[in-house]
């Protein structure tokens, strides 16, 4: 019985050699293009030690509001922020100065 041929069929063996030592690299894989630079995107927060991931519950309504917010923000000012910027900022801005709500009131009475 043979088997079926297709058009990737010979894919494998022109990539790898015919299994012997010494067989080229697939090609882009050495992860540097010819400037020396990484490809793909540039690193961001997930690869940043200084920061870890959170999991949290906010009514959808919240967060609705806050990435609208967000959009208008960049849309008046050119800066780009996402919803874990403002809570790093509100995190941030409890741990020095406490709750700003209370803040507020305390100005307002």
């Amino acid at each position: 019985m043979s088997e079926k041929q297709s058009r990737f069929s010979g894919l494998r063996d022109s990539v790898l050699g015919d299994g012997a030592e010494g067989a080229p690299a697939p090609p882009g894989r050495t992860g540097r293009g010819q400037s020396g630079r990484r490809r793909g995107r540039p690193p961001g927060k997930r690869s940043n030690p200084d920061y870890v991931q959170l999991t949290c519950y906010v009514r959808e309504e919240n967060l609705d509001d806050a990435k609208e917010a967000l959009m208008q923000e960049k849309r008046e000012t050119g800066r780009k922020r996402d919803v874990s910027d403002v809570i790093d900022s509100l995190l941030r801005f409890y741990a020095r100065q406490g709750d700003p709500w209370e803040r507020v009131d305390n100005g307002r009475g």
